[in-house]
């Protein structure tokens, strides 16, 4: 009787061929999903930009007062110089595109070291969220923990502007001492907190740094 001589070079050869397989059938699976969703967020995005448009919020005063826009005889200008602070290219004059490129970038997929709009600008999104009735489930970040824990630990009530020097003329004074106490519900003076603005300058010419 003469049996088959086995072949084991063949049977890894076949196994090693099956799990490539089975590894690249999943990675499309996975990539597939990937793309549903995205365009599913993409499509989501649109229909509120839509929304946006047909409600003309690049109009309302509300919108204008959180991206700091005024008018003038060119039209408005945000006073904001900083580009990091618009996702249009030319959100600094345009308060349409910068709204509408607002609602794109809370779709996007959270960046390491990046910090998502929702947790950027929580203004703006609690804004839209209200106006447009967005269904955060369906955004990447729903909401921003870290300022959700924030407001539940200062239990914030009421905000005043405090300006405690009397050099009101000196620009020095004037921006470095100028600054927000927020009251709790302890009523305490001294266990409120503040928000000041603050600079680091090298100018010691005094009518130099005014202008600056």
């Amino acid at each position: 009787m003469v049996f088959p001589k086995e072949n084991p070079t063949g049977e890894i050869r076949g196994s090693y061929r099956f799990r490539v397989s089975l590894f690249i059938l999943c990675l499309i699976s996975v990539l597939l999903a990937f793309s549903e969703a995205r365009a599913k967020n993409l499509s989501y995005a649109l229909t509120l930009i839509e929304e946006a448009n047909h409600k003309a919020l690049h109009n309302e005063k509300y919108w204008h007062v959180l991206l700091h826009y005024k008018g003038s005889i060119f039209g408005l200008r945000s006073l904001i110089d900083d580009p990091n602070f618009f996702f249009a290219p030319d959100g600094k004059h345009n308060p349409q595109s910068e709204l509408e490129a607002t609602i794109k970038a809370l779709f996007q997929e959270p960046e390491e070291g990046i910090k998502n709009p929702v947790c950027k600008f929580v203004a703006r999104y609690n804004w839209l969220k209200e106006q447009l009735n967005i269904n955060s489930s369906q955004l990447p970040v729903p909401e921003c923990s870290h300022f959700e824990q924030l407001m539940a630990e200062i239990k914030p009530e009421t905000v005043s502007l405090i300006f405690p020097t009397s050099h009101i003329n000196s620009p020095a004074s004037m921006f470095g001492h100028t600054l927000l106490t927020i009251e709790t519900a302890t009523r305490s003076k001294l266990l409120s907190h503040a928000i000041n603005y603050s600079a680091i300058t090298t100018d010691t010419f005094g009518p130099l740094f005014a202008v600056k």
